[in-house]
């Protein structure tokens, strides 16, 4: 299992699509537009935890857990509001 964590400014426009693209981690977390979000294909993730800071652009702050057993990766986005 391999995670790979990238700022994510360098994908232009950052989505999931383009994060997994980019990146060969089995799961791929990725930022700068504070929108937390979990897009899953056949055998990867991407994750974007949103931002822990205060409010901004009208999101609630919030950060991810992954959990990795046995291989696979679960995870889940956790609201701090």
């Amino acid at each position: 299992m391999t995670i790979h964590v990238s700022h994510g400014h360098e994908l232009d426009r950052p989505t999931p699509e383009r994060a997994l693209g980019r990146y060969r981690g089995d799961v791929v977390v990725f930022g700068h537009t504070h929108r937390a979000l979990i897009v899953r294909d056949d055998r990867r993730t991407a994750v974007n935890p949103g931002s822990a800071g205060p409010k901004r652009f009208e999101l609630q702050p919030t950060v991810a857990r992954v959990t990795i057993r046995g291989g696979e990766a679960d995870v889940e986005i956790i609201s701090l509001a």
